[in-house]
């Protein structure tokens, strides 16, 4: 028997509504871990599901990692500029 995770990151979007985003892994998962993303509340918000592979949750953070950066770089040119 595995360890189960479980995390869950919650963030508010850009209209307001209060969502998160949760992983989870357990027995019934078998070799893919559970992602989904809620957003609202639980009776009227919305949500999705994927099940993920390894492979994918790595694309997923390169991903994220490679968006993060981009944001990073485009706030220090910005604070560059503003000081010309």
């Amino acid at each position: 028997m595995r360890k189960p995770i479980s995390v869950s990151l919650p963030f508010i979007a850009s209209d307001g509504r209060v969502g998160a985003v949760h992983l989870r892994r357990d027995d019934q998962c078998g070799r893919k871990a559970h992602l989904s993303i809620s957003a609202g509340h639980a009776a009227s918000g919305s949500s999705a599901n994927a099940p993920l592979t390894v492979d994918a949750m790595r694309q997923l953070v390169d991903g994220m990692m490679d968006c993060i950066q981009a944001l990073e770089r485009n706030g220090r040119v910005f604070s560059e500029d503003s000081h010309d």
